[in-house]
């Protein structure tokens, strides 16, 4: 599995898990924060922004460039999202950002069950904490598409098909 794939997979296993929240305060695990989600995806797969002092979305972009990212903002709408790839890093430069998987949606952390950064639970309390999305334009503007170097497409991979077989055991009357 690309470095890419095993980044998304692994945002959307953590959005799948309620046990996961959002929470600045408590950012590295189980609760994460949008740049520390981000972070701990591209570093699970494989790339070592988190070695490399990726820490919040303030100083990603130098490190993901370092770490064979491209900065694509000139090939997207970021207002409509054309252009955009799956796996692209869509940054909003000391703000936010989010990862856009293909089919017009993105994952991220987003807010506490407050609507805030600190102070919330531990764990997905709405559902929304760490989520799945359409894409949206943010204000203010992704103003950086961070690229990762195998590139990526605007599908999404069809699962593998696996073929079950059933032995039969047939006992004649």
């Amino acid at each position: 599995m690309e470095k890419i794939e095993k980044a998304i997979a692994w945002m959307l296993n953590i959005a799948a898990d309620n046990s996961h929240g959002y929470d600045q305060g408590y950012r590295w695990g189980p609760d994460y924060d949008c740049s520390s989600f981000c972070i701990t995806a591209w570093q699970e797969a494989g790339v070592p922004v988190k070695t490399y002092g990726a820490s919040y979305t303030g100083d990603m972009r130098a490190v993901f460039l370092r770490c064979g990212f491209s900065d694509a903002i000139g090939s997207v709408d970021v207002y409509s999202g054309s252009g955009l790839k799956r796996g692209d890093v869509l940054l909003s430069e000391g703000y936010h950002v989010a990862t856009y998987i293909g089919n017009g949606q993105v994952v991220h952390a987003s807010q506490n069950e407050f609507g805030g950064a600190v102070g919330g639970q531990t764990g997905d309390q709405t559902g929304t904490e760490i989520c799945t999305r359409g894409y949206y334009s943010h204000t203010p503007p992704w103003n950086h598409v961070l690229r990762y170097k195998q590139g990526g497409t605007e599908e999404v991979p069809k699962p593998e098909q696996t073929v079950t077989v059933y032995p039969v055991r047939w006992i004649p009357a």
